[in-house]
């Protein structure tokens, strides 16, 4: 069990600690959709 948290905890030494999955996911999308959302309103 540790070793896998110590791989999983590598592999997303990248992102903020303590930052979970979801939240990942959540920061992409509203990064990558929210101006895709913005010109829909505008058009």
């Amino acid at each position: 069990s540790q070793r896998f948290e110590g791989g999983r905890n590598r592999k997303l030494r990248s992102f903020p600690i303590g930052i979970g999955r979801g939240e990942i996911f959540k920061t992409i999308f509203s990064t990558l959709l929210g101006p895709i959302f913005e010109n829909h309103k505008s058009a």
